[in-house]
């Protein structure tokens, strides 16, 4: 990490840092029924290592399956007719699309 960004991890920790790193750590933590993992940062201009230990937090690990869940789910693009055409018979979708409201 650069200075600033090893400064703020250092001041804030990882889960208000870093949310990103947190969400990463907190799903392999919940899927390999982890009670705390290591983290660990390398400052790339000074060498200095920041480690933080991190416990495991099973409901921010699910609320982020929930939101990939929802995203999977509103992945499909809008109909491009109000019925099944005969383009349909040729698009994987075609089930999933047809069975949605």
């Amino acid at each position: 990490m650069s200075d600033r960004s090893w400064s703020d991890l250092v001041k804030n920790g990882l889960r208000a840092s870093k949310p990103i790193y947190y969400g990463q750590v907190s799903l392999y933590m919940a899927y390999l029924d982890l009670p705390a993992c290591l983290f660990t940062a390398l400052n790339k201009n000074s060498s200095e290592i920041y480690h933080e230990l991190v416990p495991a937090d099973p409901a921010e690990a699910q609320r982020l399956v929930d939101l990939a869940v929802s995203i999977v789910r509103g992945w499909l693009p809008p109909r491009f007719s109000a019925e099944p055409t005969r383009y349909c018979a040729f698009c994987e979708f075609r089930d999933t699309c047809w069975s949605m409201p």
